[in-house]
């Protein structure tokens, strides 16, 4: 790469960059945008973050503080216009001064977009803008957020998709053009590896010793489908000896708890900070999602070497494209197809894992994550580039 500088009179300068995000709570946008910071090299680049919301007990905002990185808190809940957060960033940019924004959500694209016109934008689309909002906030205001943020990011200079399938979906639909830039995971963290072995960490865990362990990650929300991973585990044969553990939280975590109440095989653990201990206690790693951009937990568990069983949609296909042996599709459709998933896992072989962890180490690792992103800011601020308005095609 070239040297990631800015001309500033008669000096040359790193590239500023400021975040923007609604908070730093932790979940899979979050994630990427720490592993973004903590792998651009300082030399080249100064960064900063700038939040919309006040932060929650699952903050990632201390994490963020101890890696070296100034945070410009807001204090603008949802409720609150406009103005309140217009001020906000402004006051942050001309303290700042920075030369790239770069916003993640829905909120800080609007924001981006509509209210900054003194830097250079980008915009990071995780989801998908046909169904993530509707199976979440219901469909009046989902419709209404899709059209707000499909508003935003034909007006961000630069969109980034965080995944080829959600890339074809923006072009082919709306008719924008993104460059494509794939989530990547700390493969430093998610090593693969423990002290510990599979019988302590489960004593660790509170969980008991069973001879197989599912487990699944994420929000319990209508779209990731909790209730057809419960409902196949219960009527499976592979149910009767084997655990699944549910981690995470969410909306529909109680009425998930009243529907297995009982059954002494599933658990839940709500949000865990330690997901590695849990994946290194399991032996498969079921995402029943409906729609995803390209979820975190999957590759998360499959650098863990864990073999993956993956509901049959854009996202699932486009990561195990790169090597099927790594896991399974199954058709979402009917809780039937899973069953026959779960007790028939023929697929496994005792070098599935070693498929799933190259898999990521090849294609989704932070640092590849990472090193595209550099390029394209050193790009976006090359005053020839912006002159042409050039950028890369899906």
């Amino acid at each position: 790469m070239k040297m990631a500088y800015v001309k500033q009179g008669d000096h040359m300068r790193p590239i500023k960059i400021l975040y923007i995000i609604s908070s730093l709570r932790r979940c899979g946008p979050t994630t990427v945008l720490l592993n973004i910071m903590n792998s651009l090299d300082r030399k080249l680049f100064e960064v900063r973050v700038m939040t919309l919301s006040p932060e929650g007990s699952d903050s990632l905002a201390s994490t963020v503080q101890d890696a070296g990185f100034k945070i410009y808190f807001g204090n603008c809940d949802r409720l609150r216009g406009l103005y309140s957060v217009r001020r906000h960033i402004l006051a942050v940019i001309d303290q700042f001064q920075p030369d790239i924004t770069h916003s993640h959500g829905v909120r800080p694209d609007i924001i981006n977009a509509f209210v900054n016109n003194k830097t250079v934008t980008f915009s990071t689309i995780h989801n998908s803008l046909n169904g993530v909002y509707k199976l979440k906030y219901g469909k009046l205001t989902g419709e209404m957020m899709d059209i707000l943020q499909l508003a935003a990011i034909k007006r961000i200079r630069y969109p980034v998709a965080c995944a080829k399938t959600l890339a074809e979906e923006l072009k082919s639909n709306y008719g924008i053009n993104t460059a494509i830039v794939s989530n990547g995971i700390d493969l430093s963290v998610f090593n693969g590896t423990s002290t510990k072995t599979k019988k302590e960490l489960l004593i660790e865990l509170n969980l008991p010793d069973a001879s197989l362990v599912f487990v699944t990650s994420g929000a319990l929300t209508a779209w990731k489908d909790p209730f057809l991973i419960m409902n196949a585990f219960t009527a499976s044969a592979i149910g009767k000896k084997a655990v699944l553990v549910i981690c995470g939280d969410g909306p529909l975590r109680e009425a998930c708890q009243k529907q297995v109440a009982g059954n002494p095989r599933i658990y839940f653990t709500g949000n865990v900070c330690n997901i590695k201990s849990y994946l290194m206690a399991a032996d498969y790693f079921i995402s029943a999602s409906k729609i995803e951009g390209l979820p975190n937990a999957v590759l998360e568990a499959m650098a863990c070497y864990l073999p993956v069983i993956l509901s049959d949609i854009p996202a699932h296909r486009e990561i195990l494209a790169y090597d099927y042996r790594a896991g399974i599709l199954f058709d979402q459709a009917h809780s039937e197809n899973l069953i026959r998933t779960l007790d028939n896992l023929d697929f496994i072989t005792s070098d599935t894992g070693l498929y799933a962890r190259k898999v990521i180490k090849n294609h989704f690792s932070k640092e590849i994550m990472t090193g595209k992103y550099a390029a394209l800011y050193e790009m976006a601020c090359s005053q020839s580039d912006r002159e042409r308005g050039l950028w890369p095609k899906a």
